[in-house]
């Protein structure tokens, strides 16, 4: 629903309090103020366009909400001051990166302990009336992040971050921070490619040899590439370092790392016939068990 009032809410309220899932824009006026029978049912929720106080209103009104999916920003008067609001049901969040100046990051207001499963994506909303821009600079909400993963403790075990211009720095330091990671998937579509955080040095990182390893129970990775050239051996020997299927024996050391067992790798802007050869090791691999799946520009798998 587009440009949702408070009596539009409140109307809900009356003639739908079993509704579980909603998805709207809001357009309220500053004495937002919407009665709770409404939040307090509802699981699944989609909302643009929100102000800071606005936002507190729903995490202090509802008790069920599992997944959230909101604008990376907010917009807060000068008196309006972030405080989390911690909720302990929510286990999906997924924020949509926005292109206007708001003036304030959305996760200076939540601490969500239970949360599972975060995605970084485009905004398919705003996309409707503006075109998909390329990311050029740093996402700006990186700290912000960090603090409400530290503020949170989360279990986190599934991250995907879709178009976000990133330094490989920083994605290397948000790795060492979520050691529950099981599921990660990054594509770097709409960023330039000197901002895109699929570098050598990210890829060398993961490595099972790294002191400590990092991500140590990653099973499933995804990488969507969309640069010309690429560190291809480093990529196999990454893969092959984490490829640990069978049972150790008791004189053999414990690895430190659990078997990563799903990888997909799809280069938008490269032909196969150029290092097809390279990625042969991931076939033996497969034809052990791991799933494998390498694409090619205008081309299948290989």
């Amino acid at each position: 629903m587009v440009n949702m009032y408070e009596d539009d809410l409140n109307l809900l309220a009356h003639t739908a309090p079993k509704l579980k899932k909603l998805s709207a824009t809001m357009s309220s006026p500053e004495d937002f103020e919407v009665e709770i029978p409404l939040f307090v049912q509802l699981e699944h929720l989609e909302v643009y366009s929100l102000l800071a106080h606005e936002l507190q209103i729903l995490m202090d009104s509802n008790h069920h909400l599992v997944s959230l999916k909101i604008e990376d920003t907010v917009e807060r008067t000068l008196d309006d001051e972030p405080s989390p609001t911690p909720c302990h049901t929510i286990d999906t969040l997924t924020l949509f990166q926005t292109v206007t100046s708001h003036n304030q990051s959305v996760l200076s207001y939540l601490t969500l302990s239970s949360l599972k499963v975060i995605r970084l994506e485009r905004s398919a909303f705003h996309e409707q009336e503006v075109p998909p821009r390329i990311c050029q600079s740093d996402w700006r909400y990186f700290n912000q992040f960090m603090a409400f993963l530290s503020r949170s403790s989360c279990p986190l075990t599934t991250l995907s971050i879709e178009s976000l211009a990133l330094a490989d720095s920083k994605l290397i330091n948000l790795l060492t921070h979520i050691p529950t990671l099981v599921n990660l998937s990054i594509n770097d579509s709409y960023v330039l490619q000197k901002h895109s955080p699929i570098t050598g040095r990210f890829i060398k990182s993961l490595r099972a040899t790294s002191q400590p390893p990092i991500v140590p129970r990653l099973h499933s990775l995804k990488l969507d590439v969309g640069g010309s050239t690429f560190k291809d051996r480093s990529v196999v020997n990454m893969v092959r370092s984490r490829w640990i299927p069978e049972k150790r024996t008791s004189e053999e050391l414990e690895p430190q790392v659990e078997c990563l067992r799903e990888f997909t790798i799809k280069f938008r802007n490269r032909n196969w016939k150029e290092k097809r050869v390279v990625y042969q090791p991931l076939e033996e691999m497969e034809r052990d068990g791991m799933r494998v799946v390498v694409l090619w520009q205008n081309e299948g798998r290989s």
